[in-house]
């Protein structure tokens, strides 16, 4: 149980529950999920040569959507608390992965042709956020 209590991992389980299920049932998100698109992977393992030496990324789920878009989408289980706006919520995310996200970016740059988009999708507020 890794010191985790009974109620904490029930209402984990309950927590991914509701984010696997947002997921599967989020029309404006359907798209993210086709599995006929181009380069579609999850889980995608790029290496990258940086200043700071050879880096290993792992990409949440990537394809080249019918228009020769490709996009990385990093998938939060985040939420905004109780009484939050989402809207700075969203953009304290967005600034908090931007880092990462940009180097997303720049790895499928190397590997594939046309414009890559990248985008944050947060299932538990039925939410996607596009760089």
């Amino acid at each position: 149980t890794l010191g985790m209590t009974p109620d904490f991992m029930e209402d984990s389980l309950d927590y991914l529950q509701l984010a696997v299920t947002n997921a599967l049932y989020d029309t404006e998100a359907e798209w993210l999920f086709k599995d006929e698109y181009k380069n579609s992977a999850t889980e995608m393992e790029l290496g990258f040569k940086s200043k700071k030496g050879f880096r290993k990324l792992i990409i949440d789920r990537f394809f080249t959507d019918e228009d020769g878009v490709n996009w990385i989408v990093d998938y939060k289980l985040s939420a905004p608390a109780s009484g939050d706006n989402i809207g700075s919520f969203l953009e304290k995310q967005a600034e908090a992965y931007r880092e990462i996200m940009m180097l997303y970016k720049k790895a499928a740059r190397g590997l594939f042709d046309g414009d890559t988009r990248a985008a944050l999708y947060f299932p538990i507020i039925k939410t996607l956020y596009k760089y």
